[in-house]
């Protein structure tokens, strides 16, 4: 079985999204809202709004007080520790997601 991949691509001036697989699922809707919780609260002052679906999750964020880098790192770091929280609690020796 692969591991799952979380990509980040941009969606738009002012957005990006997070592709956390193929195929919807309970791990991956924990995943997105996990992910969007975290995003929540360390993107607070620039975030407009956050948009999951079955797989992914769309993060609109105000343009004019921050870039696509600064809201990729924080997603990144988000994903990161997911990862973590997630290899810790089920300590299965799953490989850890790619993050593109």
């Amino acid at each position: 079985m692969s591991s799952p991949q979380q990509t980040i691509s941009i969606a738009g001036e002012n957005s990006l999204i997070v592709y956390f697989g193929d195929k919807p699922g309970a791990a991956i809707a924990s995943q997105v809202a996990q992910t969007a919780q975290q995003l929540r609260e360390s993107l607070s002052q620039v975030l407009i709004d956050l948009i999951p679906s079955y797989a992914s999750l769309l993060v609109i964020y105000n343009p004019l007080q921050t870039d696509h880098n600064a809201v990729r790192k924080s997603i990144r770091h988000a994903l990161s520790n997911l990862t973590d929280d997630e290899n810790n609690e089920s300590n299965k020796g799953q490989t850890q997601g790619v993050i593109k």
